[in-house]
């Protein structure tokens, strides 16, 4: 954990497999404020995949709690009741699982955008490619992710199925230790 004076320029690559969580801008004494936000808004990043200094925020690398908005509950939410038994995370952790490695980037531009081509795009493959993708994970899912609310419960679920399984690392007796593989930034 990082206690900084004022908000970073995060234009800076992030080493491989490590994520990092910034907290609210917060006056000294509500430094753990900012740590706690840090904590929550890790919760929602994934590991770098490369060095490159600029992120997209679909590859949720460096995350700002202040940018997470009302999605912060749900890490409230997962704290409060163990999402697995949820058919949607189930499912989820499934294609995870059993699916092609990149499958879950696959959903994850699919939920983040409009159409299957943005999504291709977003994650460099042909689209064909990604619709067969989409296809078989409708299948698993069992809803349709080419519909608005079906891309935003797939979006809802993706979320719930991350901050889970990086709530791991913030269980009680070990909230206080660095998550291996995380940077927390307090300002």
């Amino acid at each position: 954990m990082l206690i900084l004076r004022r908000r970073p320029e995060l234009h800076t690559g992030v080493p491989v497999g490590l994520s990092v969580g910034l907290g609210e801008p917060l006056p000294p004494e509500r430094v753990r404020e900012s740590w706690e936000g840090a904590r929550t808004a890790v919760r929602f990043s994934l590991p770098s995949p490369n060095h490159r200094s600029r992120y997209r925020m679909i590859d949720a690398v460096v995350v700002d709690i202040c940018k997470v908005g009302s999605l912060r509950i749900l890490a409230d939410a997962v704290d409060r009741r163990g999402v697995q038994d949820l058919a949607d995370v189930q499912a989820i952790a499934r294609l995870a699982q059993e699916g092609l490695p990149d499958t879950l980037n696959v959903l994850e531009a699919v939920a983040a955008t409009e159409s299957i081509r943005q999504a291709a795009q977003l994650v460099h493959m042909h689209h064909n490619t990604v619709a067969h993708r989409v296809e078989a994970a409708e299948g698993v899912l069992g809803f349709p992710l080419r519909e608005i609310y079906g891309r935003t419960r797939l979006l809802i679920g993706l979320t719930l199925y991350r901050l889970d399984r990086n709530a791991e690392k913030f269980r009680p007796g070990v909230s206080d230790r660095r998550p291996r593989g995380s940077v927390l930034l307090a300002t």
